[in-house]
Order: structure tokens, then C-alpha cells, then sequence
């Protein structure tokens, strides 16, 4: 893990948790507090192997059951240094608590986490306590949860032998950690900052629901800064109000898990824990990422939420969706009551009354609340997101969601950074590629007198792919640029947009660099994610995405868009809960005209039935004066693959597509008409 400061302003971004105290393994269900939950909880209990260590349950014991799978099982591949990836497939049905799962993330750090992915990275306490509950980061099977890494500090490679491997054995899923190392900054362990080498694996059994860590074997050193607790071996429920802790290291006092031993939970063969919970899980996507909207074009506020408890919520729950501006004046703020949710269910919620974002562009915190009666955890009801708002008076607009504001910059190592783009509106073109840097005047530096201040200029490689990979992941390469400071900028549009005064001299201007891509990409599909990244070639001092922070009211979160790149790996930003990088795009969203009062939508159009379809399928639209329109289908890659016209009456009416002779494949259908433009999916099967 590289140690990395952001100062901004008065800002320091600092991931930590603070250090608890060592409590002893009960072999049971604990709280945050550390104690036994009420009546046994849930009902999880643990067994060690014979050879284990103290605190493990004395009957029954585990019986380590290595499944080698190195050679017929499936990588997993992008793991770095403090990152997570997947979904990956198990295979199986596995219900974890009360919930069931399908498939999972996996964390570079040692642990497996269901229902969605979250980093859980080393900060200045170590790695969280078990369970945590207050930092929203749940749901997950750590069986060495350290401050582990894949790949060297010093070249960024891939480390030698480390991996990760999973495969389906026996109606078994087993995912393997082989020869992973632990980041060390000591000298000690040398440039790759890497000692140890630790093999274990987590078995997940559908059949009896059991948990099974097998402990190959696990040397040190570790990273043993004062104070910090580096390996911690458990699991938590989805609220983290309920956690099994097998393994809590403090410092040099606890031996790792010897070699050849295992711990096994069991599932509860009768449980009576009823849990009552309704979960605010995101806003705008489901992954809650920084929603966008064009001025003065109604926008839709989408809202998910779930029953995150043990039976089916029968009570009204009341969702409610309030949009602040920087000065915390809510300018939106409505309500929508769901009347039950079943065990598990997860509703997306589409909010009737839409927001008007107004004529400015600006920045908005969204705040998502759900209340319900009986509720037993209030700590997952709220969740907040980023709203921004663009500027499309113009055409073409500019899709980031940072401002230009310098401040005060002392990282001495920036790393490799980027964002991650949905469509903020279909169809739309997309054009040129934009990129903030904070660039330093080397003759004002050395005016200044200032002993190392400044650093030679690097490199910066610009690349842009969609997420069409599996998973959603990096796939296709849209384009790739070098902004250099040693050569002229061919094809690059340069623009001052802000500097920075250090002891009254303008030391460091902020320039943003538009390169117009050769081949313009047609987004149709909402599916598909775009990644902008920027790699240096060497560490530089003046970090280009550090001095971005909009001052807002306390509270405004980032985007959550920020992702952190370390050996060709793009992953999720440790920062990414406070920070946001000034890359993006810029298009032209077709349905958004240069006077946004003309072309705003006014047309109404519902989803074809049925849908899939093979033949034919029928369109609902709602029109507001009569005229001719088209539909127009494509399919993901933005190829027009039929056009049909028809003659629109004034109100709601059915339009027949003949789909006939198309491909068994998603589509995109687009309604034309004078009163505004559509776009829908379209599964042809």
C-alpha cells in the first residue's frame, strides 16, 4: 500500500479507523462493542483445527481440508494494491446470514465481500475492527484481512507467484490467495516493499451453508508501523451490526495462523434472530456513483433500496430524496412510500415528480432516506450522493465532475488516477477527451528560492476504454494520448483555466488540455460504462488531481467515481468517498439542442411489449401535438440497423415495429418526433 498524502487546502484526505482493543475469540457472534450478541445472536458459531490457537471452540473441532485448485481453477485478475474486483461467479447458491448470493467481489486485501463491493484499506488504526457497523462496509468473509498487495512498489509489476484462483469443486466454491505478500515499507523488505508469503483459501459449502479457511501457511514480516493492528480474520453481516471474529492481530503479540490449520463456521440449524431492517442503498446507480443532469432539463431521481432484515417488511416504508445546494437549502425534496418488501427484495424506485435543475450548472448533495416503523439498525437508512449539473446551452457539453480550484498541493507522489462515466443521457456522441493539469513555472519555482520544490515534468499517458470487459470492466480501447512537457502538444486544444500564488508569485497554472478523439463514440447503451485514466511516467510532485475540491457544505461527498490505476490495474480509489480527479469527456447528448426550452423532452414513451420480442413488439408513446416521427433501432455498437416511420397522432397511442429478420441481441430504439426525442432497450430473442 502506498502511503499517499493529499493536502488540499485545509483539506487532508486520511483513511483510518481508530485501534480497539484486543478482545478475546468467543467462538460466537459479537457487536461492535466487542460483547456476545443478545441470545446468541444469528447463531454463527466457529471451530478451530487442533492446532489453531486459543479461543477456538474445543468441540468438534475443524479439520484442515486443502482443495488445490492452482491448476484447474479460474484467475482472477486486476488485483493490486488495495482494490477490488469482480463479480465473480460461485457457481452455487450460497446464502450468507439471512441473504443468498450468487456471486462476489474480491478484495486485494484477503477478503471476499457479497451484494456489492467495497474497499476495505489500511488506514492509520490498522484494519477495522469486527464487527465495524459504522463504516458501511459489511457483508463480507475475511479470513486475512491485512495490508496484503499483488504488485511492486517499485516498477508497479505484478509480484512474483502472488494470485488469487477460484473454481466450483465437488458443488464447492473455493477461492484461493497463493504466495500473497504483505506490503512493508520497512528497508528491510526492500524496493518492492513486500515480506512474507501467506496461501489460504475460503470453501463455501451451499449444502450445509458452512464457511471453511484452510491456512496453508503464513510468514511475516508485516508492516508494523506503532499502533497499527495489520491482520484481523472474520466475517460480518450486511449491516455490520453482528460479526464472528476469529482473529484480532495487535502488533507482534499474536502469532499469524499456524500452517495446516483451518477454522470452520457453522450455520445455524434453528434460528429465532429476527431482524427488522430497511436498507437505503443507493442513489442514481446501483452502486451509488455521482449522478448528472443538463439545465433546464427535468431530471429523474432514482432512489434503490432493500430489505436488508430476516422477514418481510409488512409496515410502510417512506423513502424520501432531498437536493441541497452549497449553501445546504434543500431546492427538492420528495417522498415516496413503498407499502411492503419481501425478504431480499431490492426496489428501484423512480421518483413521479422530476427535478428541475434550473438554467446554472452547479453541484448538489442528494441525501436518500427511508424510514420505517419497528426499524432495528437506523445506521443504513440514510445514503448520500453527487448530483452535477451541465451546462448544455451550448451544444456540447462538458462531462466532469470536478471545478478548477486550486489549492495548496504537498503530495510529493501522486498516483495514477481516473473516473468512471455513465451515460448522463441517451443517445449521445461523444467527442473529445478533457484533462485538467496542474503544470508548475519552473522560472517562478526558482525566483522563490525553495529548495526542491519543484520536479521535473512527466509524462501522461491518456487512455479511455469502455467497461465492455466481463463485469463491466475495462474492454475496448477508444483512445490514447500522451500530454508531454517536453515536446509541443500535437492535436491538443490548451486553455489556462486557474492558478495557484505561492508567496505571491504564480507559481503553478492549471491547464486543461480537450483532445478530439479520431473516432467519436456513439453511447446507446446504458449498460456501458466509459473509464478515463492518467498514467505518469514516473512519480511527479505537483499531482494533477489534487487541487480539485469544490468547497461545499459540510458533508457533500465526492462522486464515488474516482478510481486509482497501479500496474495496469484500474481500480476503485481509496480516496474515492473525497476525492474526484478533473478528467471527463465531452459530447453532444442528441436530444438536447443548443436552446434547451425548444428541444426539451416532452414526448412520452413507455417500454415495447413485449420485451424480449422476436417478430414484432409494440411501442406506447404519448404525444403532445400530432406529426410524423421514426423509430430507429441499433444495437451496442451504435450501428442503425432499421428505421421505421409513422404518422403520430396528438395523445397516447401504440406504434406495431417489425423487428423481424434482427439478430437475437440487445438493441437500443429511438423515437424521433417534434416534440422530443426517446431512447429504450430492446431484447430480441
Amino acid at each position: 500500500m502506498k502511503k499517499v498524502l493529499y493536502q488540499i487546502s485545509i483539506f487532508i484526505l486520511a483513511l483510518g479507523t481508530s485501534a480497539l482493543a484486543q478482545v478475546a475469540n468467543s467462538g460466537v457472534e459479537t457487536q461492535p462493542n466487542g460483547q456476545a450478541a443478545p441470545n446468541g445472536g444469528f447463531g454463527y458459531k466457529y471451530s478451530g483445527s487442533t492446532n489453531w490457537a486459543s479461543g477456538a471452540a474445543a468441540s468438534n473441532p475443524a479439520v484442515y481440508d486443502w482443495i488445490e485448485i492452482s491448476q484447474t481453477g479460474t484467475r482472477v485478475t486486476g488485483l493490486g494494491d488495495d482494490n477490488v474486483v469482480g463479480p465473480i461467479p460461485l457457481g452455487i447458491n450460497f446464502r450468507f446470514w439471512w441473504n443468498d448470493y450468487t456471486d462476489c467481489y474480491v478484495g486485494s486485501n484477503g477478503y471476499i465481500m457479497f451484494g456489492g463491493s467495497s474497499l476495505i484499506a489500511q488506514g492509520g488504526g490498522g484494519m477495522p475492527n469486527i464487527p465495524l457497523q459504522t463504516d458501511n462496509k459489511g457483508n463480507f468473509i475475511a479470513p486475512f484481512l491485512a495490508d496484503l498487495t499483488f504488485v511492486s512498489s517499485a516498477t508497479g509489476q505484478p509480484l512474483k507467484g502472488a494470485k488469487v484462483y477460484y473454481q466450483t469443486v465437488n458443488n464447492k466454491f473455493v477461492i484461493t490467495y497463493d504466495s500473497v505478500r504483505f506490503w512493508n515499507n520497512a528497508p528491510a523488505a526492500g524496493v518492492d516493499q513486500a515480506s512474507g508469503i501467506n496461501t489460504f483459501q475460503i470453501v463455501l459449502d451451499p449444502a450445509t451453508k458452512a464457511i471453511q479457511m484452510n491456512y496453508k501457511t503464513s510468514t511475516g514480516p508485516w508492516f508494523t508501523q506503532a499502533g497499527n493492528l495489520p491482520l484481523v480474520c472474520g466475517m460480518e453481516n450486511v449491516t455490520g451490526g453482528l460479526g464472528l471474529r476469529w482473529r484480532r492481530k495487535n502488533a507482534n503479540a499474536i502469532p499469524l495462523p499456524p500452517a495446516n490449520s483451518a477454522v470452520r463456521v457453522d450455520y445455524p440449524t434453528n434460528s429465532t434472530y429476527v431482524f427488522n431492517d430497511v436498507q437505503s442503498k443507493a442513489l442514481f446507480t446501483f452502486d451509488n456513483k455521482g449522478g448528472a443532469a443538463f439545465t433546464n432539463i427535468p431530471k429523474t431521481m432514482r432512489a434503490f433500496v432493500r430489505n436488508a432484515g430476516t422477514v418481510k417488511i409488512s409496515n410502510p416504508v417512506t423513502t424520501r430524496i432531498i437536493v441541497y445546494d452549497n449553501q445546504d437549502n434543500a431546492i427538492y425534496n420528495q417522498s415516496v412510500v413503498i407499502d411492503s418488501l419481501q425478504t431480499q427484495e431490492e426496489r428501484i424506485l423512480d421518483y413521479p415528480v422530476q427535478l428541475n435543475p434550473g438554467d446554472t450548472a452547479a453541484s448538489y448533495k442528494v441525501l436518500l432516506r427511508s424510514t420505517l416503523t419497528g426499524d432495528q439498525f437506523a445506521g443504513n437508512n440514510e445514503v448520500l450522493s453527487k448530483l452535477i449539473v451541465l451546462d448544455s446551452t451550448q451544444g456540447s457539453v462538458d462531462l466532469k465532475f470536478t471545478k478548477a480550484k486550486p489549492g495548496v498541493v504537498d503530495a510529493r507522489q501522486g498516483p495514477n488516477a481516473g473516473m468512471v462515466f455513465d451515460a448522463p443521457y441517451l443517445p449521445m456522441v461523444v467527442s473529445k477527451i478533457s484533462a485538467d493539469l496542474m503544470w508548475p513555472d519552473a522560472e517562478a519555482w526558482a525566483g522563490l528560492n525553495i529548495p526542491n520544490a519543484q520536479d521535473s515534468l512527466t509524462n501522461t499517458n491518456i487512455k479511455v476504454y469502455l467497461g465492455d470487459g466481463p463485469g463491466g470492466s475495462l474492454g475496448t480501447l477508444l483512445d490514447s494520448f500522451v500530454i508531454s512537457s517536453a515536446t509541443p502538444q500535437p492535436g491538443l486544444e490548451i486553455d489556462t483555466v486557474g492558478e495557484e500564488l505561492v508567496s505571491g508569485v504564480v507559481a503553478n497554472h492549471v491547464l486543461r488540455f480537450k483532445r478530439t478523439m479520431p473516432v467519436p463514440y456513439s453511447w446507446y447503451n446504458e449498460n456501458i460504462r466509459i473509464y478515463v485514466g492518467a498514467i505518469h511516467d514516473q512519480p511527479t510532485r505537483f499531482v494533477w488531481n489534487a487541487p480539485y475540491m469544490e468547497v461545499y457544505a459540510p458533508g457533500t461527498p465526492a462522486s464515488g467515481r474516482c478510481l486509482e490505476i497501479t500496474a495496469g490495474v484500474w481500480g476503485e480509489n481509496r480516496g474515492k468517498d473525497s476525492l474526484d480527479v478533473a478528467l471527463g469527456l465531452i459530447g453532444d447528448p442528441l436530444a438536447v439542442g443548443v436552446n434547451p426550452y425548444v428541444r426539451a423532452q416532452q414526448l412520452d414513451m413507455e417500454q415495447n411489449i413485449p420485451n424480449p420480442a422476436n417478430e414484432t413488439t409494440r411501442i406506447g408513446i404519448n404525444l403532445p401535438v400530432a406529426g410524423k416521427g421514426s423509430i430507429s433501432v441499433r444495437d451496442i455498437t451504435g450501428r442503425e440497423v432499421l428505421v421505421q416511420s409513422f404518422e403520430g397522432k396528438k395523445g397516447r397511442q401504440e406504434i406495431q415495429l417489425n423487428i423481424k429478420g434482427l439478430d437475437p441481441q440487445i438493441y437500443f430504439y429511438t423515437v424521433r418526433h417534434a416534440s422530443g426525442v426517446a431512447t429504450k432497450k430492446l431484447i430480441v430473442k
